[in-house]
């Protein structure tokens, strides 16, 4: 990509800024392999206890109370209580302002205990409710039992103290997880976020230092309806969560994955049955979608941030859109833009800069499964941009998905899929820059101005 040492000296000032907007933005290392599929077993009994057990949660979703409510025997609330380890009373594992220094090796501890008005008292509440717990789970013949895969020993139980905790720091949360609902929920363990936090700190800490961003994350693992996929077919599917965006849903070979396209994915190790829904036990957490400036730096799409924030307002733009498919080019598109067109300069004005990043948005949000089951897609199929007078081809071979605009030689592959954005959009990575028709080129290259994507 050719460009001047302005542009080049601007584009990197425009992406630090980018980068400092967003403290939480880093690389997080590549999805866990080697999982073992979720062993089947039948729906567990209910056990009721012979009183009710009490939490002291807040009472607004903002202040702390004093006063305790009764666990629902048979809740998801009940069950995360029994697997509750106790620590110390009054105490409550939570993520510590030096957790980014102590856990550069994983093998170290990520949190800290501290006080916590908002901690389970059963413990301190009566002497015995704690023992009481146990013997109730031990003698139980499958009392809300996790049914857990091979790899899961009775030595290596999960455990729910991160995760409960948090729930209880909002009332309308811990009523929903302590009252009948027909809902999903996929449950981090405590080695999820000690995996988070040494993977990446800043999220971390981002997440349990801000209630609104701590209450959008523990609604992200909640569907808003049931759960139960046929596992003996290889399947994806999209589902809206209660915080209002979408997780992608994949199901290959008996493995149940969840996730936005960000972060480890979260793979089921063992299943729940509760009256109140069906809980998935997951070992890494499940990271809401992204800005989408923020998402092309996670999938590490450096090049595509920098030539968009060359344009003043271009990346505002693009993070302000709803329900679009963005196909962003990978960094090695641009290597190979100027090996096939040497003799254009994607960087010759404002107004082709913004005429190149527009034609890379499209019309109307297109998932993968959709164009894997679209039988328009196997022709090729026009998709509107925000570039106007400009398409999109996009054609699906029944294995492979291409994209092209009308000044490409050669087509695009469509790379990675279903990279869940925030807004209800989705992003697709491609391996070459999508190029506007040779006429649409020479009139942006006119223009030194930033000219908006839009769509007519």
């Amino acid at each position: 990509m050719h460009s001047s040492s302005t542009n080049t000296s601007s584009s990197i000032a425009m992406l630090a800024l980018i980068l400092a907007s967003f403290a939480s933005v880093a690389l997080l290392p590549s999805a866990v392999t080697g999982v073992v599929p979720v062993a089947a077993a039948p729906m567990p009994h209910v056990h009721s206890h012979s009183q009710p057990q009490s939490l002291s949660p807040l009472a607004t979703p903002d202040e702390p109370s004093t006063a305790a409510i009764s666990i629902v025997p048979g809740s998801l609330l009940d069950l995360l209580h029994r697997r509750f380890a106790p620590l110390a009373a009054g105490s409550l594992l939570v993520p510590s302002a030096s957790s980014a220094s102590a856990s550069a090796s994983p093998s170290q501890d990520a949190t800290r205990i501290v006080p916590d008005a908002a901690y389970i008292q059963s413990h301190t509440d009566s002497a015995n409710s704690q023992q009481q717990y146990d013997a109730d789970v031990d003698s139980s013949s499958n009392a809300n039992s996790i049914h857990a895969s091979a790899g899961q020993t009775p030595s290596q139980p999960f455990t729910f103290n991160i995760i409960l905790g948090a729930i209880l720091r909002f009332k309308d949360i811990t009523d929903l997880f302590n009252a009948p609902f027909n809902n999903a929920a996929f449950i981090p363990t405590d080695g999820a976020f000690q995996r988070l936090n040494a993977s990446w700190p800043l999220y971390y800490e981002y997440v349990f230092g801000s209630k609104k961003a701590l209450k959008r994350f523990i609604q992200y693992h909640v569907l808003d309806k049931q759960y139960n996929p046929v596992t003996t077919t290889n399947q994806r599917t999209i589902e809206t969560t209660l915080s209002g965006d979408r997780v992608r849903l994949d199901v290959t070979g008996g493995v149940i994955q969840a996730g936005s396209g960000f972060g480890d994915t979260a793979t089921v190790v063992g299943t729940m049955s509760v009256y109140n829904g069906s809980v998935y036990v997951v070992d890494n957490v499940l990271v809401p979608p992204k800005r989408a400036s923020v998402a092309a730096v996670w999938k590490g799409l450096d090049r595509f941030v920098a030539y968009a924030a060359s344009a003043p307002g271009l990346v505002a733009a693009l993070d302000d859109l709803r329900s679009v498919t963005i196909f962003a080019p990978i960094d090695s598109a641009f290597t190979a833009l100027t090996q096939i067109h040497p003799n254009l300069d994607p960087s010759a004005s404002l107004g082709l800069i913004s005429a190149i990043v527009s034609l890379h948005i499209s019309r109307p949000r297109t998932y993968f499964s959709t164009i894997q089951s679209s039988i328009e897609f196997r022709n090729g199929s026009t998709l509107q941009t925000a570039l106007a007078g400009q398409n999109l081809t996009l054609t699906f071979d029944g294995s492979n998905a291409v994209v092209s605009g009308e000044g490409n030689t050669l087509v695009a592959n469509i790379v990675e899929t279903d990279i869940l954005v925030a807004g209800g959009s989705v992003m697709h990575l491609v391996d070459l820059v999508l190029l506007p028709s040779s006429y649409a080129v020479a009139v942006a290259t006119l223009t030194n101005t930033t000219v908006l994507p839009t769509f007519a």
